[in-house]
């Protein structure tokens, strides 16, 4: 199919357009050509997030068993990054947010650390890593910290510890 132009007369002004079935193509084209997406668009996405902290924290810590691959509960949901220190054996769980931090984010902590200990594994710490947050997401953390937690293995476990970092401070921005 090739292009045709058209002629629309509008408010007494001749407008030259083209075919329907090749405007699309033109306006992509165009777009794709004069403004291309940031260098490191990648790293704002929750997977390139999740990848970059991975490969920081196996980079300072090697010998720690270091994954994004630690499901829970029967579904089979993942946890961001999974890590289990080679020294103590204990776990921090890490999820990666590429916005701002929002109480369903520590609530997937949550669900993460419960599940967790539901397979026998006791979670040190719960790290939520957002662009930014605001104070009274602070405040549901703290409270959080304060409800019960699960039995392990038919035995009262550890408290809640969710703490929520920026990405900045962590060297992910």
């Amino acid at each position: 199919m090739g292009t045709r132009q058209v002629s629309i007369r509008a408010d007494e002004g001749l407008f030259l357009g083209l075919a329907k079935q090749n405007i699309w193509n033109i306006i992509f084209d165009e777009l794709n050509s004069k403004y291309r997406p940031p260098e490191k668009i990648r790293e704002t996405t929750e997977a390139g997030l999740r990848d970059k902290w991975k490969s920081m924290l196996q980079n300072t810590n090697p010998d720690d068993e270091i994954t994004s691959e630690q499901s829970v509960w029967p579904s089979g949901t993942r946890i961001d990054v999974y890590r289990k220190s080679a020294i103590d054996h204990s776990i921090i769980i890490y999820e990666l947010e590429a916005g701002k931090g929002a109480p369903i984010h520590l609530y997937q902590l949550k669900m993460y650390w419960d599940g967790l200990l539901l397979q026998g594994e006791q979670p040190k710490e719960a790290v939520l890593m957002v662009e930014d947050y605001d104070e009274k997401l602070q405040e549901m953390a703290n409270i959080m910290n304060q409800m019960p937690t699960p039995n392990l293995n038919n035995s009262p476990s550890l408290p809640y510890n969710f703490k929520i970092e920026k990405h900045r401070d962590k060297g992910l921005a």
